[in-house]
């Protein structure tokens, strides 16, 4: 196997861009901007932007300056009906150029009342050990969770440069894969790296439109294989018991893991917990450590045929891959 290290990207044409943000498996503009700050710098100013967003079908900012502010609101919200939003934020994250609009134009509040909507906390003047504790209280579990269930309080964060304060008083890790993808765990990182090396087509956190996420919010993948094959790294066992900001994690399992099951949708369940606590899997006993994890990782993706051979050689890339991130122990075991 070669493996593939690939930190950045060299972007000289619009087919370079175009491929570059293909690569990513990025969503939208605006997923692209927040995930590859470097890489979409560089296609901006090279002035790739419009040709990027019109090879994947994305609606610049520009279509809509032409519209009434009446015009903007009726489009907004047969655009929220039409895709069954339940949320302002889901609107956001499909069609950014849109809400961006509205906002711009102040009329966020008219189109909350047109749709019914709760209007959202005003989060100007908080403190940031407010913000914290509002953060905490939400159980928001990482960087990704927190944009994508309360993208108002993140924005905020963001222009006040608080938001690393916010994941380091959380606890919350900001680790760079080998595709220049953000993840907030080792064990996540690991898998995506994995992944790369492997050469496998995945996409970084997929919405999920077949179901609802746990308590009705919009529910996120971990990885989607090739179009085919749902990847969870999941950080705690139903049968275990974490406090703090993870105490409902097993039941926001229980609840994806079923849901995916009704859906008739495969799913590959990698035990990233095993990366801190030995663990017994399928009869088979695994000690702690980055070894354990990564041969289990193997394994279960190689069950699913998407084969990836658990070798001395692997294991060190793999390690070489984080090492420089993180000072945890379990790396070297």
């Amino acid at each position: 196997m070669k493996f593939r290290f690939k930190h950045g990207y060299d972007i000289c044409s619009v087919e370079d861009a175009i491929g570059c943000v293909k690569d990513t498996g990025s969503q939208s503009w605006s997923e692209f901007v927040t995930h590859y700050p470097e890489a979409s710098t560089v296609v901006i100013e090279l002035e790739f932007k419009e040709a990027v967003m019109a090879s994947f079908g994305w609606t610049p900012l520009v279509n809509y300056s032409g519209k009434s502010d009446d015009e903007l609101l009726a489009t907004a919200i047969d655009t929220f009906r039409a895709n069954q939003f339940t949320t302002m934020n889901q609107l956001g994250i499909e069609y950014s150029s849109l809400i961006s609009n509205v906002r711009s134009r102040g009329l966020v509040d008219r189109l909350y009342d047109a749709l019914g909507l709760e209007k959202p906390f005003e989060w100007q003047g908080m403190s940031l050990d407010d913000l914290i504790a509002v953060v905490r209280r939400n159980a928001h579990t990482s960087f990704s969770n927190w944009h994508n269930e309360s993208s108002g309080s993140y924005k905020y964060a963001a222009s006040r440069d608080w938001v690393r304060e916010v994941g380091k008083a959380l606890g919350w890790g900001d680790y760079k894969g080998l595709n220049g993808y953000s993840y907030a765990s080792l064990p996540e990182t690991i898998v995506a790296n994995l992944l790369h090396m492997a050469k496998y087509d995945f996409a970084n956190h997929p919405r999920i439109t077949h179901f609802s996420g746990y308590g009705g919010g919009q529910p996120f993948g971990d990885f989607l294989l090739e179009g085919d094959l749902w990847v969870e790294v999941w950080a705690y066992r139903t049968d275990e018991t974490p406090a703090g900001i993870f105490e409902r994690y097993p039941e926001v399992r229980r609840h994806k893991e079923g849901a995916y099951a009704a859906n008739g949708m495969r799913l590959c369940g990698i035990e990233g917990g095993l990366f801190y606590r030995k663990q017994t899997i399928d009869g088979t006993s695994y000690a702690a450590g980055l070894s354990s994890f990564v041969r289990h990782a193997c394994q279960r993706l190689s069950d699913e045929n998407y084969a990836i051979e658990y070798t001395a050689d692997l294991l060190s890339a793999v390690r070489n891959s984080i090492v420089d991130q993180s000072e945890s122990a379990m790396i070297e075991r």
